[in-house]
């Protein structure tokens, strides 16, 4: 049985659009591979972050300049990436995280039969699991979720580097 990996950020916040501070908009992106590919993956993001010279791939924290270096590069992996984009005004903004992670699960396409290993960036919470869960539930039978650091986790980092791009280029669309 094979295991599939899927790492997962957001761009933007979930917090009521109307408060000043919050973002009118947010996104949330997957990045999918299989066990093999991680290695390889972590060590490219690796090399890409020493090229220019941060401490992580941080979309929002990058110039122009690096994100477009930063995208063709990534470009050459061939990435199973999937994401998702919402003006949060449409919706109730309590409601925001769930209808996202529910959306972007809606694109992945895994066989059910498969393992699944769900990597989330953030501190583990209570309330955020038991949404994360049960929308899993719907689409897997066999998976795991673990929170974790994306300055310590390469996938994450591109993972969040496309929740960022999505949000840019979709906020300027609209």
């Amino acid at each position: 049985m094979k295991t599939y990996y899927i790492y997962i950020d957001e761009s933007g916040d979930i917090g009521d659009p109307k408060r000043k501070g919050s973002s009118l908009d947010f996104s949330m992106a997957a990045c999918i591979c299989d066990k093999g590919d991680i290695l390889n993956i972590n060590m490219f993001v690796n090399n890409l972050i020493i090229r220019i010279k941060k401490k992580e791939l941080k979309y929002s924290k990058m110039s122009k300049e690096d994100r477009i270096y930063i995208l063709s590069m990534l470009n050459k992996l061939n990435l199973n990436i999937k994401s998702v984009y919402f003006k949060k005004n449409k919706f109730k903004h309590k409601d925001i995280l769930e209808i996202s992670f529910n959306e972007l699960i809606k694109l992945i396409k895994v066989d059910k039969k498969h393992k699944i290993k769900v990597i989330i960036d953030g501190d583990e919470n209570k309330f955020y699991r038991k949404i994360y869960t049960n929308i899993l539930k719907i689409y897997f039978k066999n998976f795991k979720i673990k929170f974790a650091n994306s300055a310590k986790t390469p996938l994450l980092q591109v993972s969040d580097f496309f929740a960022g791009y999505e949000r840019e280029k979709r906020s300027k669309d609209i």
